[in-house]
């Protein structure tokens, strides 16, 4: 499994709080404290999935560097690897995402 850097801030912050905002004020126009824990999950997982990209383009743009610079196979391959795992997380985590919600919409 990917790890995310644990000592970048990302940009994300701001819509993390206003996914967060709208999640609350829907879960509790329908009522009830399960609601409100799914939504919060959901806003959550939506936060990570959005730090995912972010690291993802990180590496994206480092992969662009690596191949203007001269530099050795071996960097260059390293960064590939951990671009190619991370896709592969993004793409594991979008379906179960996807298969979250439409948990929750069944409910």
């Amino acid at each position: 499994m990917y790890r995310l850097p644990t000592t970048r801030k990302t940009d994300c912050c701001v819509v993390e709080s206003k996914r967060e905002d709208h999640s609350r004020r829907e879960a509790l126009s329908r009522g009830g404290a399960l609601n409100q824990r799914m939504c919060d999950a959901l806003s959550d997982l939506a936060a990570y999935a959005l730090e995912l990209d972010i690291e993802y383009c990180r590496l994206d743009k480092r992969v662009g560097e690596l191949t203007r610079d001269e530099c050795s196979a071996a960097d260059l391959w390293a960064v590939l690897s951990e671009r190619a795992e991370l896709a592969e997380e993004c793409q594991e985590f979008r379906g179960a995402i996807a298969a979250f919600r439409e948990q929750v919409a069944r409910q």
